[in-house]
Order: C-alpha cells, then sequence, then structure tokens
C-alpha cells in the first residue's frame, strides 16, 4: 500500500462498491447466468449465444441494463429484464444461502470504521435486494447509513456519486470512494472524490489509473481512516 493518507484528513462519509469490494460473486455467477440463458433459450429460441464466464465475470461492475445488453443483445429489452430479474431472484436466494465469498476482514473492518464515526455508504451498480443480501448475509447491514443504488434518473456510477453528494449537502472532499473497476474510479474522479483503488478485486492496474491509493486489503482502510475531521478535537 502507497499511503497517501493526506488524501483523505476531511473525509467523514465512505462510499463503498460492493461486489470486487466488500463480497465476491465469481464463484457463484456464472452458473446462475448459464441457467437462466438457457432457460430462456428454451422458452424463447434465443439468444443464440450462452455466454461463456469470461464473458459474464468481465460485465461485473456495470449497471445491469448493459450487462444484459452485453451478454444477449439479441433479446428485446423486455426479454432482458425478465432474465435479469430472475437472475436477481437466484442471486440473492444464494447469497442469503451462504454463497459467494466475503472478503476477510470486512465484517471487522466496518464496524469499526463505524464506531470511528464515520457515515457508510454503498455505492453499486447492482439492484438493491442484491446489495442488501450480500450486507445482511456478512452481518454488516446496519454499519450502513444509506445504499444509494443506480435506479429511476440515476443512469450510472457517475450520477450516482453525484446524487449523494447534491442529497447528503457534502463536499467531494468529504467523501471517499472504496472499488475495484473502472467505473469506480470515474465516478470518484468525475465528482472530485478521492478514489481508493482495491487490489483483490476483479479490476486490474489500468482501471485503478488515477487513484489516490491501491490498497492490499479491506484492513488498509482502518490506517487511512482514523477519525472523521468534524469529530476531531
Amino acid at each position: 500500500m502507497n499511503l497517501r493518507p493526506e488524501a483523505f484528513v476531511q473525509v467523514r462519509a465512505i462510499l463503498f462498491d460492493v461486489d470486487g469490494t466488500l463480497f465476491s460473486s465469481e464463484e457463484i455467477i456464472h452458473d446462475i447466468y448459464i441457467a437462466e440463458f438457457s432457460a430462456a433459450k428454451e422458452r424463447l429460441g434465443r439468444p443464440a449465444n450462452i455466454p461463456t464466464k469470461p464473458e459474464v465475470l468481465d460485465q461485473i461492475g456495470k449497471p445491469v441494463p448493459i450487462i444484459f445488453s452485453n451478454l444477449a443483445p439479441d433479446l428485446t429489452r423486455a426479454e432482458q429484464d425478465d432474465v435479469s430479474d430472475r437472475v436477481l431472484k437466484r442471486l440473492v436466494s444464494t447469497i442469503l444461502g451462504g454463497g459467494g465469498h466475503h472478503y476477510e476482514g470486512v465484517r471487522e473492518t466496518l464496524h469499526e470504521l463505524k464506531a470511528r464515526g464515520y457515515a457508510l455508504y454503498t455505492a453499486s451498480n447492482g439492484r438493491e435486494p442484491y446489495v442488501r443480501s450480500i450486507l445482511t448475509a456478512n452481518q454488516i447491514l446496519g454499519t450502513f447509513a444509506g445504499l444509494p443504488v443506480i435506479q429511476g434518473n440515476v443512469q450510472n456510477k457517475t450520477q450516482l456519486v453525484t446524487r449523494f453528494l447534491e442529497d447528503q449537502k457534502i463536499k467531494p472532499e468529504e467523501v471517499a470512494l472504496i472499488g475495484d473497476r473502472t467505473s469506480d474510479r470515474d465516478a470518484a474522479i468525475e465528482n472530485g472524490v478521492p478514489f481508493i483503488a482495491c487490489r483483490f478485486g476483479h479490476g486490474n492496474e489500468k482501471e485503478w489509473e488515477g487513484a489516490a491509493i491501491v490498497v492490499d486489503s479491506i484492513r488498509d482502510l482502518l490506517d487511512l481512516f482514523r477519525i472523521p475531521s468534524g469529530i476531531a478535537g
């Protein structure tokens, strides 16, 4: 970890990407996609191509409508939405049943950050039931002050962060965004928010360019965030 704590001295709210930052769906997501795309092909005769595991994993971190448009362009939007809803139900059920991988140290780190006085929020491209299932399964739902997700007029993560800053009436330098993919980096940088990249997630070095810091473990956040500046003194 190349420590630059001076970039975070004003931070009092922390936005967390979810898949690739707090949790990994990698071990469960492909089988679920395969099952639902195969079922759709039986019902509709389409999609022509069932996505491979690398193709599915490459979509993690993108808004849900874009994922299904990329993976099944020969389905109508309504058909894509139907498959998406079916995938969501199976994901939620699987996660609440113990599926997926919760990164080591997440629970302890988030509880400690909350105890230190930081306000924690999600910043996910996933839908709320998906996000909520992950946080519930890892017993960290109660550490979050809110679960901002892409919905309604908010169509991407950059807009999500913009809306968050407006709704919370908070300055960009008072927020940090933790994530692993290009969408996380762009959402932070385009809003003037410090970006912390996770080396342990789904991204790569190119996607982390411009990050204030790259961390090797979620626990590294405890060295960056000691106490919110508004509370100190």
